[in-house]
Parts: structure tokens; sequence; C-alpha cells
């Protein structure tokens, strides 16, 4: 970290806080989107979670173009116009850094919980915001972000709001969003894949793709994003499998799902 650090600070460029986080984030999202959709295209069912389904390679380009292009014209924006930061000389340790990080990953999780959740309560936002998210009942990669601009907004705060609160250093969330990407598109992968961190937590509080799988089919649960811990807690977990140790059927035909104006199931 020391090194790392040294070298921001030698470059002396007049950093834009959230700027120098897009780079690498973008980045990530496009080698993880490529990596899923490489799967995809070939149609490879080893770890699918909804079988039945693979998206063309005409219906990836359609979807990730546009989100590529307002993403990258969003970067010009912040580099013509930068809201640029006084780098801190101070280095934390390593130590320092995971505890910044784990503070900011939990509170961040929770705050989305929140949001995801009071998304699908208020039925205005749900019909007119959120549903354009719930597209698809089969998610796929860049699924993850095709989400209405209003949502962006929100679900963006989530992760600033502890950012805020903590003032932790630029580094310190620079990486956070980074993994914030990283997992988002993981867990709108389509794929419950074995080197998923959350699969090596214990008692299902991992989240992943195999519990948001779900809550493209039945919008009542699960809500929450990284961990499961607070659909446990507040009593809005759902279970992945069947009785019979099966992945819940998907009651929609891929990938396409009815309106939420429907009633749930």
């Amino acid at each position: 970290m020391n090194i790392l650090w040294n070298y921001v600070i030698k470059t002396q460029y007049p950093y834009n806080l959230y700027f120098f986080w897009g780079i690498p984030s973008l980045f990530f999202h496009i080698l993880i989107c490529s990596y899923f959709s490489y799967k995809d295209i070939k149609k490879i069912k080893n770890n699918k979670i909804q079988k039945d389904y693979f998206p063309s390679l005409n219906h990836i380009l359609n979807i990730s173009i546009p989100q590529l292009i307002i993403f990258f014209f969003m970067m010009y924006l912040q580099f013509m116009y930068p809201i640029t930061i006084e780098l801190p000389q101070e280095v934390l340790t390593l130590k320092e850094h995971i505890l910044e990080i784990f503070k900011l990953v939990i509170v961040g999780d929770f705050l989305l919980y929140c949001y995801h959740r009071l998304a699908h309560i208020n039925k205005w936002f749900r019909n007119n915001i959120h549903d354009v998210h719930h597209t698809y009942s089969a998610v796929f990669s860049w699924a993850g972000t095709y989400i209405h601009p209003i949502e962006l907004i929100c679900s963006t705060a989530t992760q600033i709001i502890p950012h805020i609160i903590f003032s932790p250093h630029p580094l310190s969330i620079w990486i956070h969003m980074c993994i914030w990407t990283i997992l988002l598109d993981e867990q709108h992968s389509g794929y419950n894949e074995s080197w998923s961190p959350w699969n090596l937590l214990p008692f299902e509080f991992g989240g992943g793709a195999l519990p948001h799988n779900i809550h493209h089919i039945k919008q009542n649960y699960n809500y929450g994003f990284i961990f499961n811990i607070w659909d446990i807690i507040f009593s809005t977990y759902h279970k992945p499998y069947d009785k019979n140790g099966n992945i819940c059927p998907n009651i929609y035909v891929p990938p396409y799902k009815l309106k939420f104006k429907t009633k749930n199931k």
C-alpha cells in the first residue's frame, strides 16, 4: 500500500475522487462481463443457474454497447469538469485499509438492502423505476447495470453515504468501489461460480448469483447484495433450492419477465 500511495502522490495529478475510481471500476466491469459473456456465447452449462437460457451475441451487444457509451461519456464529463481533491500525504497500513474497507462494505450493503426493499414496497417507484432492472428473469452479467438513471443515482448514493460517514482514505474508497462493481457483475452473471467468495461464507450468509437469481423470479425475497445476513435477519430470505435440492425453477419465460403490476408469486 505504501508503494502504491507514494506513487500516486508523486504523480501530483489533481485527482477527481470518483473519476479515479471510475477508471479501474470500468476496466473490471468490462473484464468480468466479458468473461461471463464468453461463457454465455459458448453455452457453457457448467455452474450455469438457469441452464435453459443463454443470451445471444446480438442480445449481449444490444444491452452492453449503449451502457458502455453512457459510462465512457460520464467519464469524459468528469475528466473535462473535474471536482478535484487534495490527496492526503498520510499512508495507511494494510490493516488500516482493510478495516476501513470492511466498514464501507458492511454499511453500504445494509443501506443497499434498505433501498432495494423500499424500491419494491413503493408501488410507483417499483413500477416506473425499478421495473427497468427487472426486465430480465434470467439475468446475465450486463443486466446488472441495466437500470433506470434514477436508480443508478440512488444505488450509487447508498455506497457514497458510508464515505461521508467515515471519511476514509481515498485509496480505501477506490478499492471499495472496485469491489462493489466486481460483485455487482458476479451477482447478475447467472453463474454460481465455485470461486465466488460468497460460497465460502458459513450459514448461507454469502450473497452472489445463486440467491439473487431467486429475486428476479420471486420479487419479494432476497433483496441483499453482498450478504444474505439482512434478508435472514428481516425474514426476506428464500433458499435458492427446493425441497429436493434442485434450483428453484423460473416461473417466467426467460429472459423477459412480466411487469411488476402482475401479482408476485
